[in-house]
């Protein structure tokens, strides 16, 4: 039996507080202000929003022209390749994003001759998102944004003919109420589509000791490639200027992940639906982002790296690892 010396007080849990904290009271203010700061303090670049959060084509063809290195925690390419073609491509008529962020994705969709509005909890990356989109030439009458809180979201009935959640659902802590506000919100013959995640990142089905190994030589490997450009003399890898108090996931990072899957059955069904992401790939891409120099060939060859790992990482979904992430299109039950 430990002595009393030895006793150490439980540490907070900050997923715990922020799923246990009631919709309106002062705690869960606190912490949604909390969720809004980290998610504009991540955002801002020089005082303003930077145009790779706000318009995915401007930061693509900014990678391929240029030789500086890119920020894979929101490359959708490599990381959301095929989850990203299948929203763009179902996508139809009049379209709401549940949790928008910077708006790239529904600038995206108006591209491609859709009428999107975007609703999110970040006032400031959303003035700052509306103001990108006019100045790109959209008007309100194409692509509107809106200031909500989701878990108390009040949507209209009977007005959109897809809604899409895009890495946004796991921050939320009133799921079911959203679900069934989001099929009310549909019209007829109106669809869902998601790209979420619905696990614990603890939740391995493969031997942790295997997926360990397999990770650390993938990490092994990336930094390899760093020192191979430091020796070539290329810039040193880029330093992460956020606050420190950004350094942190948001209070309410992955609560609702693992209530997910039951509140959204509850209301849709699925139609197309499949898993990604087992934990082997979880932060390979960031790590690589800040291991990396400025050097061109080194860039590439991290690129080719990375593609080969999601293949693994495809690999390894179908030896039976659990797949972090869901994605597909549902419709209202």
């Amino acid at each position: 039996m430990p002595g009393r010396g030895n006793h150490r007080p439980e540490e907070p849990d900050p997923l715990r507080d922020s799923a246990s904290a009631p919709c309106g009271s002062d705690r869960y203010q606190d912490l949604l202000a909390r969720e809004s700061q980290i998610t504009w303090e991540r955002a801002r670049v020089g005082g303003g929003a930077p145009s790779h959060l706000l318009d995915r084509t401007a930061w693509r063809h900014a990678r391929q022209a240029g030789p500086l290195w890119w920020q894979p925690a929101i490359d959708p390419d490599l990381a959301w390749g095929r989850e990203l073609d299948f929203v763009l491509r179902e996508a139809r008529g009049r379209v709401l994003e549940l949790g928008c962020g910077g708006g790239w994705l529904a600038l995206e969709l108006v591209r491609r001759g859709l009428r999107v509005t975007g609703l999110d909890l970040c006032e400031p990356l959303l003035q700052a998102a509306e103001e990108y989109a006019r100045g790109q030439g959209f008007d309100e009458s194409q692509l509107s944004f809106g200031t909500a809180d989701l878990n108390q979201a009040s949507l209209p009935e009977n007005t959109y003919d897809t809604i899409i959640a895009w890495h946004s659902l796991h921050h939320l802590v009133a799921l079911p109420s959203l679900m069934q506000q989001t099929r009310r919100a549909l019209r007829p013959g109106g669809q869902f589509l998601i790209c979420e995640t619905v696990l614990d990142h603890a939740e391995r089905s493969l031997p942790r000791a295997v997926l360990s190994l397999l990770r650390k030589g993938a990490k092994l490997a990336l930094l390899l490639l760093a020192k191979a450009g430091r020796i070539t003399a290329a810039a040193p890898p880029p330093v992460d200027n956020a606050p420190e108090a950004c350094q942190v996931d948001s209070p309410f990072e992955g609560v609702g992940g693992p209530d997910l899957e039951a509140a959204l059955l509850a209301e849709f069904r699925p139609v197309e639906v499949w898993r990604m992401g087992a934990w082997f790939w979880e932060g390979l891409p960031q790590y690589a982002f800040t291991t990396m120099s400025a050097s061109r060939w080194q860039q590439r060859a991290a690129l080719a790296l990375l593609r080969s790992f999601r293949w693994l990482d495809r690999i390894l979904l179908r030896l039976g690892a659990r797949g972090n992430y869901l994605a597909g299109r549902f419709v209202p039950r």
